[in-house]
């Protein structure tokens, strides 16, 4: 479950306010192209442990309804569900400007976007994260969550839909 939590932490930093990096303006526009009323998102990660030979992969569907509901789908290798509905214990939270330092290098075609965790709790789950997004759409591409110990996590977004009409029934424990 550590680890679910992890990766939708991941998502929630995806969305994050990035505030604190020199070119303000350009991070406010990557933050409201990336957070949308709602979304849905086919999904596509690969994790890296020191601990493990093989690195592990997984896919699904994430599904969001700001300001606090999420289903995240796992549908491969084995199928799971976990939902914040934002009445159940665990919440979901967006993390603030005083969560995360950011930084940006722009190339010709992708923005690359590095948080580092000012929170000593955060700390703790991530030495840095990297977001990759399209230069022209400012859309997200990738996450990059990079732990102390080595490990990383990296997801691949797709066939994103922003703004979609979600039935409320998506964020009930079933």
């Amino acid at each position: 479950m550590k680890g679910r939590r992890v990766i939708i932490a991941g998502l929630c930093l995806l969305l994050c306010t990035l505030a604190g990096a020199q070119d303000t303006t350009l991070l406010e526009r990557i933050r409201e192209v990336n957070l949308p009323s709602s979304l849905q998102a086919q999904w596509e990660q690969v994790k890296h442990s020191p601990l493990l030979a093989d690195n592990l992969e997984s896919k699904g569907v994430v599904y969001l309804q700001n300001p606090d509901k999420v289903r995240w789908e796992v549908t491969s290798p084995i199928q799971s569900l976990t939902i914040f509905n934002g009445e159940s214990p665990r919440r979901f939270r967006l993390p603030s400007d005083k969560d995360f330092k950011a930084s940006v290098v722009q190339s010709e075609d992708q923005l690359t976007v590095t948080l580092e965790p000012i929170r000593r709790d955060l700390k703790q789950l991530f030495s840095r994260i990297i977001l990759t997004v399209d230069a022209a759409s400012l859309q997200a591409r990738e996450v990059l969550m990079v732990a102390p110990d080595g490990g990383w996590t990296q997801l691949r977004f797709s066939k994103l839909v922003r703004n979609p009409e979600l039935p409320q029934s998506l964020f009930q424990n079933e």
